[in-house]
């Protein structure tokens, strides 16, 4: 199963939005976000960091985010693109 990457603006289960994202690589004209990158939560009232990515796609370090990964308040990502995805890993027993 593949996942959509996130982006730059990506809403997330508690209304919030991804607010930051790697400068230098975009994806359908907004930047793509990884494990690391803050985004605001209006249900916590709280900045929220990305805590999980896909352990299959680094860029410059860092996991890239997915649609479905989960975020320091407990929201859930959602992609607002779906052309972009990178392949689901394995789970391992």
């Amino acid at each position: 199963m593949s996942r959509a990457i996130i982006r730059l603006d990506d809403p997330t289960s508690h209304g919030g939005v991804v607010q930051e994202g790697f400068d230098n690589v975009k994806l359908y004209g907004k930047a793509m976000a990884g494990v690391g990158h803050r985004g605001y939560c209006p249900q916590c009232q709280c900045e929220f960091l990305i805590l999980a990515g896909e352990e299959t796609y680094e860029y410059l370090g860092r996991q890239v985010a997915v649609e479905g990964m989960m975020t320091s308040c407990g929201a859930v990502l959602i992609a607002t693109q779906y052309l972009a995805k990178i392949a689901a890993t394995p789970k391992k027993d």
